[in-house]
C-alpha cells in the first residue's frame, strides 16, 4: 500500500511539473509577443520589403505581430459596436418612454390626436416622420366648415387653422387630405365577413375587401406577429408591444404620405384609434391602400419580354426617386418579390417597414465594398459615410431579382446595349439615375421603332422580311382558327401565337421567321408602348369573318 501511494505520488509530481513547465512557456510567449508589438521599430501593417528598404528604422510584421494587431483592431470595433448598442438601448428606452405617454391617450369617444405633433414625437429622427404641410387632420364634424378654405397644395398655416379646430371635434376620425377617400367610419363599416386574408409578416397582416365596387387593401398590426413576439421576450408587455406595432404603422402612414410616386402604393386612407386595445381590431391603427396583384419570380418568367421592361423600368424609376427623396437617400433593406405588386400592370413598392435612412458607416473605402455578381466595388468613404452606398445596393438588389431577366427574348438589335446595362447593375458600377436612364433610352428606341435600324436612303425598314409577298384583306380576322402557340407568344402556355410588331414590316419579319406562320392579323390593340397586337396563323381552307379594325396578310407561295 505504502509502494502504490509513492507511485501516485511521483505521478501527480510529474503531472504538476509538465503543467508547470507549459504555463511558463505559454506565458513566455505572450510577453515575446507582447514586447514585439510594443517595440518602437515595428512596422505597420501592410508594410512592404520596399519599405523597409528605404526606411532601416522599419520592418515586416512577424505573422504573431500580424494577429496580435488584428485582434488589437477587433477589440477596438468591439468597443465601439458596445458604445453604439449602448446608446441605441438608451434611446430605445427614451421612445418607450414618450410612446407610452403617447399611446396611452383618451378614451375612444375622447377628441383625436392631431397626428402632425404626434408623429413628430414619436420619432427622434424627426425627418422621417415629420409631416407637416402633408399630413392634414381634419375629422368630419369641421370638414363641411372648412372644404372651401382648405384647398389642394395650402400652406402649414391653414393646416394649423384645422387642427385647432379638430380640438374641439369629439370624432375620432382623421383623414390626410381631400385625396383620401377613407376614414374611420368608412373603414370600420367594411364587414370582417367580406375580408378576405391575403399575406402576414412581421408586423402586420394584409386583407383584401371590395368597397364600393372596387378592391382595396386593408393593412392592420399583428398582435401576435413576430415583432410582437420579439418585444415579449425582453420583458415588456403584450399591450406595450402591441403598441410599437401601431406605431410602426403609424411610420409607414406618414412616409406614404410623403412619398407619393407611380411606383409607391397609393394610400386611400387611416384610422387612428383613441386608444389600442388588442383584443379589439376596431381599436388599432389600419390603414387602406389600393389593391395590387402580387409578384412572383415565376410571374416575371412568364412575362413577355415588352412586359419585363416595364417592370425594370418602374423599378429603376422607383430606385432614382428613393435616392433622392425628400427624406434623404433611402434604402430597401428587404428586396424581395413579395414587396411589390402590379396595379394595373405598373410596379409598385407596397412595403416600406424596412426602408429608412440609415447611411452605412465607415473609416476607409474598405468599409464602403459592394460585392456584386463576380466582383467588388469599393465606393467613397467621406466624412465617415460611404458615398451612395444605399443607391447602389438597392440597384444590385434589383438586378438580382428583375433586371437579370431583361436580356431573355430581347429584340437581336437592342441585345448588346440591354446586355452592357444588365452587367454593370450586376457588379454594382452604377446608380439608380444612370440605371433609370439608360433605360428610358432603351424604352424610346423601342416604342419609336428606331431599334429596328432604318436605312437612310430607304423608306422600308431593317426587318424586310425573307421577301415573301403577302395579300392584303382589309377588315377581315381569322379566329380560332389556325392557331399556334411559339415561345415569345405574350400568352405563356396558350393556344395563340400572340406577338407585337412597330409596324407591317417587322410583323412580316416575324412571320417569316415561324415556319409555322403563313398568315397574320394585325389587330387594332396596343401595348403600353403603343405597338400592335398580331396574331400568327398557319394552314389554309379557314373562313374567314368580318372584323372592323383588323387586318389579314396572307403569305403568297
Amino acid at each position: 500500500m505504502l509502494h502504490l501511494n509513492d507511485k501516485m505520488t511521483r505521478r501527480a509530481c510529474v503531472q504538476r511539473a509538465i503543467l508547470g513547465t507549459a504555463t511558463a512557456a505559454f506565458a513566455l510567449w505572450i510577453i515575446g509577443a507582447a514586447f514585439l508589438l510594443l517595440t518602437a521599430g515595428r512596422s505597420r501593417p501592410g508594410v512592404t520589403g520596399e519599405d523597409t528598404a528605404s526606411n532601416p528604422n522599419t520592418r515586416l510584421l512577424s505573422p504573431v505581430e500580424k494577429r496580435l494587431t488584428h485582434l488589437a483592431n477587433l477589440v477596438s470595433e468591439l468597443r465601439q459596436e458596445i458604445g453604439y448598442r449602448r446608446r441605441r438601448v438608451a434611446e430605445s428606452d427614451e421612445k418607450l418612454t414618450r410612446l407610452k405617454a403617447q399611446l396611452d391617450g383618451p378614451l375612444v369617444d375622447a377628441p383625436a390626436v392631431r397626428a402632425p405633433q404626434h408623429s413628430a414625437e414619436l420619432n427622434p429622427k424627426r425627418h422621417l416622420m415629420d409631416v407637416h404641410n402633408t399630413l392634414d387632420p381634419i375629422s368630419p364634424a369641421t370638414h363641411k366648415t372648412t372644404r372651401s378654405t382648405h384647398k389642394r397644395g395650402e400652406t402649414d398655416k391653414g393646416a394649423e387653422t384645422h387642427g385647432a379646430n379638430e380640438a374641439d371635434s369629439p370624432t375620432q376620425d382623421i383623414t390626410l387630405s381631400n385625396k383620401l377617400v377613407y376614414g374611420c367610419k368608412e373603414i370600420t363599416s367594411i364587414p370582417h365577413s367580406n375580408k378576405e386574408l391575403i399575406g402576414s409578416g412581421f408586423t402586420k397582416q394584409v386583407h383584401k375587401a371590395l368597397f364600393g365596387g372596387k378592391p382595396v387593401a386593408i393593412k392592420t398590426p399583428l398582435t401576435n406577429g413576430q415583432d410582437v413576439t420579439e418585444c415579449i421576450k425582453y420583458g415588456m408587455g403584450v399591450d406595450e408591444c402591441f403598441r410599437l406595432a401601431n406605431f410602426k404603422m403609424l411610420k409607414e402612414i406618414a412616409m406614404l404620405q410623403q412619398l407619393q410616386h407611380p411606383n409607391i402604393i397609393k394610400m386611400l386612407g387611416f384610422c387612428l384609434p383613441g386608444q389600442i386595445d388588442t383584443h379589439d381590431s376596431s381599436h388599432t391603427t389600419t390603414m387602406i391602400t389600393e389593391y395590387g396583384e402580387p409578384i412572383t419570380f415565376l410571374d416575371l418568367l412568364k412575362m413577355s419580354w415588352e412586359d419585363r421592361l416595364r417592370i425594370s423600368l418602374g423599378v429603376s424609376r422607383l430606385l432614382f426617386n428613393l435616392s433622392n427623396s425628400s427624406v434623404g437617400s433611402l434604402s430597401i433593406h428587404d428586396f424581395k418579390p413579395s414587396q411589390f405588386v402590379r396595379v394595373d400592370g405598373e410596379i409598385k413598392l407596397v412595403d416600406l417597414d424596412d426602408v429608412d435612412d440609415k447611411p452605412t458607416t465607415c473609416r476607409t473605402p474598405v468599409d464602403c465594398a459592394l460585392d456584386g455578381s463576380s466582383s467588388t466595388a469599393y465606393l467613397p468613404c467621406i466624412a465617415g459615410t460611404c458615398l451612395n452606398y444605399s443607391d447602389r445596393m438597392n440597384v444590385y438588389s434589383a438586378y438580382k431579382i428583375f433586371f437579370t431577366l431583361l436580356p431573355y427574348e430581347t429584340p437581336p438589335s437592342l441585345r448588346v446595349v440591354i446586355t452592357n446595362l444588365v452587367n454593370k447593375t450586376g457588379e454594382a458600377l452604377i446608380g439608380s439615375e444612370e440605371t433609370y436612364q439608360e433605360l428610358e433610352r432603351i424604352l424610346q428606341l423601342y416604342r419609336s421603332g428606331a431599334y429596328l435600324k432604318y436605312k437612310d436612303d430607304e423608306e422600308e425598314s431593317f426587318y424586310t422580311g425573307t421577301g415573301n409577298a403577302y395579300e392584303i384583306f382589309a377588315d377581315i380576322d381569322l379566329p380560332h382558327q389556325g392557331d399556334f402557340w411559339c415561345t415569345s407568344s405574350l400568352q405563356m402556355g396558350g393556344p395563340s401565337c400572340v406577338l407585337t410588331a412597330f409596324d407591317e414590316n417587322e410583323a412580316k419579319h416575324l412571320c417569316d421567321q415561324e415556319e409555322q406562320c403563313t398568315a397574320f392579323i394585325m389587330t387594332s390593340q396596343k401595348t403600353w408602348t403603343g405597338r400592335t397586337v398580331i396574331y400568327l396563323k398557319r394552314g389554309t381552307g379557314h373562313q374567314p369573318i368580318y372584323s372592323p379594325g383588323n387586318t389579314l396578310y396572307y403569305q403568297l407561295t
